[in-house]
């Protein structure tokens, strides 16, 4: 089996061949399964890559380390299916990130840096840049490792500049951004 890094892209051949390797050695050493019934094994299980509707499943009620794991497949649905997943992860992602842990937010804003580099609409350039007021207003109360703090403060505020070029301010979007600005400042 070839190690894929987080660099890398994984493909279904490579989920088919982690799958098998870890039944076999799972059918040798006791104790090694996944967890039935976890998410995770009815991901791997599953003849098919990841499912826009699973990950959002996933987001919406796993717990951190099914989401990481999950979200490693984001970059190929944006290459496979833009649409649905700009449609319903990024909400999902946009509206919970800056509630999970550091790992995922990392995770989340090297996929949205991805969506931020694509032409968007003005609704999906504000969401965005929400998540990312909210990760770094929330950020400084996070704990990391401080070697990682300034790379998650570096990823968050240029995804957010990217993302709000794309805003239409002449939507009534600058008094909503005060507003937003306003709620974070009084609230933490």
């Amino acid at each position: 089996m070839t190690a894929v890094t987080d660099d890398d892209e994984i493909t279904f051949e490579d989920l088919t061949e982690r799958k098998q390797d870890r039944e076999d050695r799972s059918s040798r050493i006791p104790g090694t399964e996944c967890a039935p019934g976890s998410i995770v094994e009815d991901l791997m299980n599953s003849d098919t890559v990841f499912g826009v509707e699973k990950i959002a499943d996933v987001l919406l009620s796993g717990p951190d380390s099914e989401r990481d794991f999950a979200l490693l497949e984001l970059s190929q649905l944006l290459d496979h299916c833009l649409e649905d997943t700009i449609k319903i992860l990024i909400p999902i992602m946009c509206s919970h990130v800056h509630e999970w842990g550091v790992n995922v937010q990392f995770r989340v804003g090297e996929g949205l840096t991805n969506v931020v580099a694509l032409p968007m609409t003005a609704h999906t350039s504000w969401i965005i840049s929400t998540a990312a007021f909210r990760v770094l207003h929330e950020a400084p109360n996070l704990q990391m490792v401080e070697s990682e703090r300034g790379n998650f403060f570096e990823l968050w505020g240029s995804m957010l500049v990217e993302a709000l070029f794309q805003v239409d301010w002449n939507a009534g979007r600058s008094q909503e951004a005060l507003a937003f600005l306003d709620e974070c400042s009084t609230h933490g």
